[in-house]
């Protein structure tokens, strides 16, 4: 074998080896994002009032395909939405990779309630706890000179029932200016 065709063996090897080498330490860098680590869950307020929503995050280390089980929030929580983000990011050669939902609660009943585990992939999340405190009744100044007090009838309406708003302005002083705006409301058609 002459001087160049060993050179060019040599060369060939090197070649195979930096590839080897380059796939090597690509594989472990990717290795923290292909294994799912833990999944956290968190509760952007650990108490609300009857009537109020939560929004519950759970956030999975790694890639995930897997969908958060949520049948067992339904228990005690009407689920009003959810939304899902995935990133992914490389700084100084270490990757990491995140999938979070977040899901919008809205409790059935009021006291301490329980946010029980949910099983994402082969991970489970921890429990949480929330307290659902009683809505505290506005209270109403009557010695005050102007006031407004509004009733909805019926109290308890069915799905697209009409509804009757009255609206009292009660007032001790000469009211020289002044307006009231229509009601504005979510999902609610106004006649």
């Amino acid at each position: 074998m002459d001087f160049y065709s060993r050179l060019k063996q040599i060369q060939t090897m090197n070649n195979k080896a930096s590839i080897l080498s380059f796939s090597l330490l690509l594989l472990l860098l990717l290795l923290p994002v292909v294994a799912s680590a833990a999944v956290e869950a968190s509760l952007d307020r650990q108490m609300i009032r009857e009537g109020e929503t939560v929004q519950l995050t759970i956030e999975v280390e790694g890639q995930s395909n897997s969908q958060p089980d949520t049948t067992p929030l339904e228990r005690d929580f009407d689920l009003l939405g959810t939304s899902s983000n995935s990133r992914l990011s490389i700084v100084n050669g270490r990757a990491d990779a995140r999938t979070t939902w977040t899901i919008v609660l809205s409790p059935k009943r009021m006291g301490e309630l329980e946010i029980p585990p949910l099983v994402v992939g082969a991970q489970q999340s921890p429990p949480l706890k929330l307290q659902v405190e009683r809505a505290s009744a506005p209270t109403v100044d009557e010695s005050a000179d102007i006031f407004i007090e509004s009733e909805i009838v019926p109290e308890s309406p069915y799905v697209q029932a009409q509804l009757l708003l009255r609206v009292q302005l009660f007032h001790a002083v000469e009211i020289s200016k002044g307006s009231l705006s229509d009601p504005a409301a979510e999902q609610v058609l106004l006649h």
